[in-house]
């Protein structure tokens, strides 16, 4: 017998008012970095403009700052998203901001790519790269 594979609810199955496979629509004001409290009412118009063309979320790209990304979040009709960073708030601490979403962009790959990094380095030097998760002999 055939088991039917059922979607799962919440963000993996949503395409958050975009093409299938993108992402929220991203609000680039903040790239070029500057005061971001000086951004904002761009940041504000741009957000509110895609979401009124349909966009069921916004992404203020490299906004770190929470106070201002809290008064984004307050400022716009709809969900926003955010990117966690080194620098950026924590998860938990994004979620009190109102962050509807959270991306980890490059960020999961660089991580597992300077571990893979570290421990070819212990092997290199003739190690074992799993001596710290091995289980203790018994005897």
């Amino acid at each position: 017998m055939r088991r039917r594979r059922r979607k799962r609810p919440g963000p993996s199955t949503r395409n958050w008012g975009c093409a299938p496979g993108a992402g929220p629509p991203r609000i680039g004001v903040f790239l070029a970095g500057g005061d971001p409290a000086a951004l904002l009412p761009e940041a504000v118009r741009r957000a509110t403009r895609y979401l009124a063309a349909g966009a069921d979320c916004v992404y203020p790209i490299l906004l770190a700052d929470p106070a201002i990304l809290a008064e984004l979040v307050a400022a716009v009709p709809g969900a926003v998203n955010a990117l966690a960073r080194p620098g950026a708030p924590t998860v938990p601490e994004l979620a009190a901001l109102g962050v509807a979403r959270v991306s980890y962009g490059g960020g999961l790959y660089a991580a597992a790519r300077g571990h893979t990094q570290r421990m070819l380095d212990v092997v290199r030097a003739g190690g074992d790269p799993f001596a710290a998760v091995r289980p203790a002999a018994s005897g």
